[in-house]
């Protein structure tokens, strides 16, 4: 177990399990190096090396060094190629962060005990925390990928988001009890890559419970910052020059682009659906934007937007209940109670838009019928064929088709798709349509909704603006208020804050939209862009 060196000795034997290994060991040094040789191979998973005993030898004590080991027998182990050997520890171990293996250092000092013939021991186990940080994150992984799609699959899609966060969150605090174990039993340098690991695992977890939108946009950076930390480790800490990939990291990277691909070749598909669509109301765009005087008309209806109250283009507007007379003595009280008296129930909703739809039809009428709204009109003996006639009242002796409530199944879809179950932000459950001829006309019908007493503007989506990006609809225009119906029956009835939609649309675009099932392709395509 000893060999000798000059004036100095110096003993070595294995440890497993916190056990010295009884074993035979012949020692002998060549030149600062001390080579020992075992009987036959070796399990363990510490080194121990006693200092010389003899008074003075102080100096001569290793404070550097590096542990390497051979299979191959020999009786000059010195004359050995240094492909033989491999290279298990040094002064200290850095951890793989793969495998845990030690990754040897050779730099730092080794606090080698003054006591002579005093015992050095140094461990080849890792300490938990690596082990948990780099083996036992596993365990939530495979547990919240797989229950989650389960509950998804037997119709529990909110639980299995819940359960698939687990895959994020569990890791994410293993990597901070990690993070923190090295602040306070190793170096901080080496707690930064956990940290950061913490910290990416756990914002993607908690955007995937709390704002699940915004989750497939964070994956990028969460591969991003997962391997600039691992590159940091190993260039910085470790000390290898060599670009590491990170599985993990990998992996979600792959899956974000490859739901960024599937989402393209969906979008591009929805946008085929409506090529006819697009082409027929670009063409009607086109036609109205090369007369002079349209044009003119449209700069002005833009102006005159403009010119309204700025609520008109920003600010929120919501479904809220109660009387709107009633004031809170205090700005926070005003600010809590208005959002407590926003509408969350959707049943709530739907039995104010079931009262509301005849007051609102009524007053739609009286407009369309003072600034010459058009109706369709169908004759029996050219069935199919439809014509555009003023409104002049119910005693026409056809019945104009008018717009009934937002289909309920549809006011779910969009409360999931858009607005995250936010009931308050539905603003078109009651909703109609009055149609005009031309820009001018529409531009007066505005003038007379505005001048309406009982009816109050509260925001105007202007899609004939030429600056607007069409896009958005489909290529679709029209002019798009949300109002409120104030008047003696809807304040008796609680309605008045109840907000509507109201549609100033052009006879080109409303017909083509009705009757060439141009309105069934653009459902199909907002279905298809999950909208």
């Amino acid at each position: 177990q000893q060999a000798a060196g000059g004036n100095y000795s110096l003993q070595l034997g294995w440890v497993i399990n916190g056990c010295r290994v009884p074993v035979g060991v012949e020692g002998e040094e060549k030149a600062g190096v001390y080579y020992f040789s075992f009987p036959r191979l070796q399990s363990a998973d510490s080194f121990y090396f006693v200092t010389d005993t003899r008074p003075g030898s102080e100096p001569l004590d290793p404070v550097r060094f590096q542990l390497e080991v051979t299979s191959t027998p020999s009786d000059s182990p010195w004359q050995l190629d240094d492909s033989n050997w491999t290279l298990k520890s040094g002064t200290r171990c850095q951890w793989d962060l793969y495998t845990t293996a030690c990754i040897p250092s050779w730099e730092e000092s080794y606090p080698t005990s003054l006591q002579r013939g005093g015992d050095n021991v140094v461990n080849l186990v890792p300490p938990l925390h690596e082990v948990v940080g780099t083996f036992y994150y596993v365990l939530p992984v495979v547990f919240g990928c797989w229950s989650g799609a389960l509950l998804g699959a037997i119709g529990r899609p909110r639980l299995g988001v819940i359960c698939f966060s687990v895959t994020f969150l569990c890791p994410g605090c293993l990597e901070v009890y990690a993070g923190i174990s090295e602040l306070v039993y190793g170096q901080a340098i080496d707690s930064v890559y956990w940290l950061v690991l913490a910290f990416v695992a756990l914002v993607t977890g908690l955007l995937l419970v709390f704002w699940e939108e915004n989750f497939l946009k964070f994956l990028p950076f969460n591969a991003l910052l997962t391997h600039c930390a691992i590159n940091f480790h190993y260039f910085f800490v470790v000390r290898r020059n060599e670009f590491q990939i990170l599985p993990s990291g990998s992996i979600l990277l792959l899956c974000w682009l490859g739901v960024q691909a599937l989402r393209f070749l969906a979008i591009r598909r929805a946008w085929r659906g409506i090529a006819d669509d697009l082409e027929h109301y670009n063409e009607i765009w086109q036609r109205l934007a090369s007369s002079e005087e349209t044009r003119r008309q449209l700069e002005e209806l833009r102006d005159k937007i403009l010119a309204g109250p700025e609520t008109w283009r920003q600010g929120a507007i919501y479904q809220l209940q109660g009387d709107q007379h009633r004031h809170s003595t205090s700005m926070l009280e005003r600010l809590v109670r208005q959002d407590a008296r926003r509408i969350a129930c959707l049943d709530q909703l739907y039995s104010q838009a079931m009262l509301l739809e005849l007051p609102f039809l009524r007053k739609v009428k009286e407009l369309a019928r003072r600034w010459g709204g058009l109706v369709q009109e169908q004759r029996e003996e050219e069935e199919g064929e439809v014509r555009w006639v003023r409104y002049e009242g119910d005693e026409m002796p056809h019945r104009p088709g008018w717009a009934r409530l937002k289909g309920f199944d549809r006011s779910i879809e969009k409360l999931c798709r858009s607005y995250k179950g936010e009931v308050w932000r539905l603003l078109d459950v009651v909703r109609q349509s009055i149609v005009l001829e031309s820009v001018e006309e529409l531009r007066r019908c505005l003038q007379g909704v505005r001048e309406d007493e009982e009816v109050v503007i509260l925001r105007v989506k202007n899609r004939l603006d030429p600056g607007y990006s069409s896009q958005q609809s489909g290529a679709y225009r029209d002019l798009c208020l949300s109002v409120r119906l104030d008047n003696e029956e809807t304040r008796r009835l609680g309605l008045s804050l109840h907000v509507c939609e109201l549609q100033l649309s052009l006879k080109d675009y409303k017909s083509w939209a009705m009757h060439s099932d141009g309105h069934k392709r653009y459902v199909a395509y907002r279905n298809t862009r999950g909208e």
